[in-house]
């Protein structure tokens, strides 16, 4: 049967062993309040609890199917400690169905962390979900992906902050190594979700994968085998975790933009492994003639491809990722 839903606190003494839904509001009348949408599994043992938040960016589908369906999917009575779950974090964007920002305000949410009670919507957003969910938890999974006009590489890859204590990033890393992607992109980006986090010493990555505006089979079971096997590591749920492949890490990423408006055809696809001069597509006029060639300036993963077709000068059009010659040992 489904639980009522119901204004709750998301780390309150619900009956162990149970499935509870509830909301946090944010805001109030005067500045756009948001129904946060929150899912707890309390499980039967004590154990620790583990965060999942998606929908940061609202039109990240495919790491928001995951959740929905991993919340839905676990058993609270075989679950050791607690998984806290926040399946869409930005609603505005999510039903306005808005990349990138929140249309309320037109900010990145996930350039605005730890947040302010005192800001604009985002600001606010961010404080509730960092003050009541994250800063409660002692770890956590902040699952992004291909927004609306992106392209990740198939083999997705898992975002790993430079931030924290030395205990902190140790234990991040070895969440990174749970997931089977083939890349780690590393960050030291202001303001962000898992940036912050870790700062405030709770381990967290951030997994992204394919999606474009749709949800992506594979994409959703990359997520969800990913976040089972940090359950397993944890000790959260019975079995051991599963082996996953070595990876590559990204310690760079290079925009490469249109230097003329048009039309873009791409020559090469997210994932694909380029050298300094290939063409990685061209820039023809609404006739068909070519009005620029695109050429690689350095060696690098085809990291993120952008999806639009028409396109202004300055427009962005991939990012190329500089690998390390260094593997990471999962």
């Amino acid at each position: 049967m489904t639980p009522k839903t119901k204004i709750i606190d998301a780390f309150s003494k619900e009956k162990p062993g149970t499935r509870t839904t509830g909301t946090i509001k944010v805001g109030d009348t005067s500045t756009s309040p948001i129904d946060l949408s929150i899912v707890t599994l309390s499980g039967l043992k004590e154990g620790p609890t583990l965060c999942l938040i998606a929908g940061i960016h609202g039109c990240e589908y495919s790491g928001i199917e995951a959740v929905i369906r991993l919340t839905n999917e676990l058993d609270p009575e075989k679950l050791r400690g607690k998984v806290v779950a926040v399946p869409v974090a930005n609603k505005p964007a999510f039903t306005s169905h808005v990349p990138y920002v929140c249309p309320i305000d037109g900010i990145n949410l996930n350039r605005v962390f730890p947040g302010n009670p005192t800001g604009s919507i985002s600001y606010r957003l961010a404080h509730v979900l960092f003050t009541k969910v994250i800063s409660r938890s002692n770890f956590l999974i902040d699952i992004h992906g291909a927004d609306l006009p992106e392209e990740l590489p198939p083999q997705g890859l898992v975002i790993l902050q430079k931030k924290g204590n030395r205990e902190t990033r140790r234990m991040s890393k070895n969440l990174v190594d749970l997931f089977d992607s083939e890349y780690i992109l590393t960050s030291e980006i202001e303001g962000t979700c898992a940036g912050e986090s870790c700062k405030a010493g709770i381990p967290a990555i951030a997994p992204e994968a394919d999606g474009a505006g749709r949800i992506d089979e594979k994409a959703v079971l990359f997520y969800r085998n990913g976040i089972l096997n940090v359950m397993r590591y944890l000790g959260m749920i019975r079995d051991v975790p599963q082996k996953t492949r070595p990876k590559k890490i990204i310690y760079l990423l290079h925009a490469i933009r249109a230097e003329q408006g048009g039309v873009f055809y791409p020559k090469r696809s997210a994932g694909e492994i380029i050298s300094k001069g290939d063409i990685l597509g061209e820039i023809r006029d609404i006739y068909g003639n070519v009005k620029e060639q695109v050429i690689a300036p350095i060696q690098g993963l085809v990291t993120i491809r952008m999806t639009n077709w028409a396109v202004n000068s300055g427009d962005v059009l991939l990012f190329l990722g500089k690998l390390d010659k260094r593997i990471s040992n999962s």
